[in-house]
């Protein structure tokens, strides 16, 4: 099994992440954040938050989502 990378906690990245978290409706809402800029975005697909984060150059996650977690460890994706 791969291995995520971690990002030692309560460290603030200086680079660009997205924040994941999950809706009541089921779908996730992600936000793209670099610097001072976000963008949010939703989608009820697993597959298309880690396509965007792949897409995105492979940036971090961030999420407390237990599947998005397993998911990018299996991705081999960095975690937040």
């Amino acid at each position: 099994m791969a291995e995520a990378q971690l990002v030692a906690d309560g460290a603030q990245p200086d680079h660009a992440y997205l924040t994941v978290t999950r809706e009541p409706d089921g779908r996730y809402c992600v936000v793209y954040q670099h610097g001072g800029v976000s963008r949010r975005s939703y989608t009820s697909s697993l597959e298309q938050v880690i396509r965007q984060a792949r897409r995105a150059g492979g940036i971090p996650i961030n999420t407390d989502d237990g599947a998005l977690r397993q998911r990018c460890v299996d991705e081999s994706l960095t975690l937040l």
